[in-house]
């Protein structure tokens, strides 16, 4: 059997109105055009359909099986194209996002909730993984999406602006800078540092604070964990240089949060994508929302403290 989908219409109409001339009203076109479709329907399955009479139209067994065959497939074939539509239009299918860990917990949650509160077909896969695998996991197709700062991107790799966070100092709260409204690198280079690993993105932005007024930290402590530096900040073990976006991550230690200047050192972050791949519709429909999103709020997260 090798009926078309336009077979398989004329055939249902017909079947369901137990008339020619019904259907043939309903598809705009000629009865002997319904009729002679009908004929080769059942020349092809081999089988009889239709009992007919000058005043009616019956459907055999095998008519009535076919009915319920070809009004499955038919629906099958209307919800498939609105599906399709709906992924076309970025409403239904699934992405990939590498983010940075304080983008991922900080700036992407309400960001994501008011995306799926207009697409609920659309599934998120959210990655908080430091900077290098982001732009791996990138680059490799893994995620079609990465946010991370947009420095010394690999080949094959573009990068969208997203926003701009700063890099403060936060304290402890009895910490004898506290009372100091804003403080400069080469103060800072005199304390101790409770500092993130060499791999994080932000240690890079913070060795070249202090490169930039040619002093060397003294790093007491290092860790890979920003939740770990705001407990060792807490406990008074030191300071620690950290961007605005982090911030929020370490309300839990209750810190006291101040500008560093001269110079001051922003965080770019962009979002990354591949050169050679164009994004899926989802992706570009999350991409325009996330961009509108942080725009609206670019302002609460530029100043740093």
């Amino acid at each position: 059997m090798n009926l078309t989908l336009r077979q398989l219409d004329v055939y249902a109409h017909v079947a369901r109105n137990r008339s020619f001339t019904a259907a043939a009203a309903e598809l705009h076109v000629a009865q002997s055009v319904v009729s002679r479709t009908v004929s080769d329907v059942e020349h092809c399955v081999g089988a009889r359909l239709l009992t007919r009479s000058t005043r009616s139209v019956t459907l055999t067994p095998e008519g009535e099986h076919l009915l319920r065959l070809a009004e499955g497939v038919l629906r099958a074939h209307h919800d498939a194209g609105l599906a399709f539509n709906r992924y076309l239009r970025g409403e239904e299918g699934s992405v990939e996002i590498a983010a940075l860990p304080s983008v991922a917990a900080v700036l992407l949650p309400p960001v994501v909730k008011s995306f799926l509160a207009v697409r609920p077909g659309v599934h998120l896969r959210i990655l908080d993984v430091l900077s290098h695998s982001v732009l791996e996991n990138v680059a490799s197709g893994a995620t079609e999406l990465g946010i991370t700062i947009s420095d010394h991107l690999p080949s094959g790799l573009q990068a969208r602006p997203l926003v701009t966070d700063r890099i403060a100092v936060l304290l402890p709260p009895d910490h004898r800078l506290c009372r100091r409204r804003s403080l400069t690198w080469a103060e800072v280079a005199q304390e101790q540092i409770i500092s993130l690993t060499t791999d994080s993105s932000v240690r890079a932005l913070t060795d070249r604070g202090f490169a930039a007024v040619g002093a060397r930290a003294e790093t007491m402590i290092e860790t890979g964990n920003i939740a770990t530096v705001g407990g060792l900040v807490a406990a008074g073990l030191g300071i620690a240089l950290l961007p605005s976006l982090v911030h929020p991550l370490l309300s839990f230690a209750d810190l006291v949060a101040r500008p560093l200047v001269e110079p001051v050192i922003d965080r770019h972050l962009a979002v990354i994508t591949r050169t050679d791949t164009p994004l899926s519709p989802v992706a570009s429909s999350f991409l325009a929302h996330l961009q509108r999103a942080v725009a609206a709020v670019a302002d609460d997260v530029v100043p740093g403290c």
